[in-house]
């Protein structure tokens, strides 16, 4: 992400949590970029907004369901450089409000039409929580049928001795 995200460019944390995503996005936008972090959770909203007063940054929050805002922006013509999604639950909260393989797919779907050619999604998908297997089933599912001519893709385990172990998916546009 650092490698392809520059200032002025447009860029979405879809599973903002405690911020640090959304963090790293809009500092590499900085204030001629824009960055969009949403989140299912108004903990995880209030979490990455302390976080980023206390930095110095700014970003367009939003308390919505990562699928449907991104149809939302996808419908509004908003074309990005980079989305970010860390799936599961958010760290220190109730584990039962998760990402779940649904909603996770109706959302990588349309972030893979909103990328700008050289932009990046990146999902790293927790396998160790209930429904966190089949969550990441589904995104490695999903990136086998992408069109090889459109996108690269990549996938990069957390430990291949445990199963339950996070992955990261990386999927770049050409």
């Amino acid at each position: 992400i650092r490698r392809i995200v520059k200032p002025g460019d447009t860029v979405i944390d879809a599973t903002a949590g405690n911020g640090n995503d959304t963090q790293l996005l809009a500092s590499l936008v900085e204030a001629s970029g824009r960055t969009i972090a949403m989140d299912i959770q108004r903990t995880a909203i209030e979490s990455t907004s302390s976080r980023l007063e206390r930095v110095g940054l700014i970003a367009e929050l939003r308390l919505v369901d990562h699928a449907v805002e991104l149809d939302l922006l996808n419908s509004a013509g908003t074309r990005v450089k980079a989305v970010m999604f860390n799936l599961g639950y958010l760290p220190g909260s109730d584990k039962l409000i998760a990402t779940g393989a649904s909603s996770t797919l109706a959302a990588i779907q349309v972030a893979s039409r909103m990328l700008l050619p050289g932009g990046a999604i990146t999902i790293v998908a927790y396998r160790g929580h209930g429904g966190g297997l089949e969550e990441a089933t589904t995104v490695e599912q999903w990136m086998s049928e992408l069109s090889a001519d459109q996108f690269e893709t990549s996938r990069i385990d957390g430990d291949v001795n445990n199963a339950t172990s996070p992955v990261l998916f990386v999927v770049r546009k050409s």
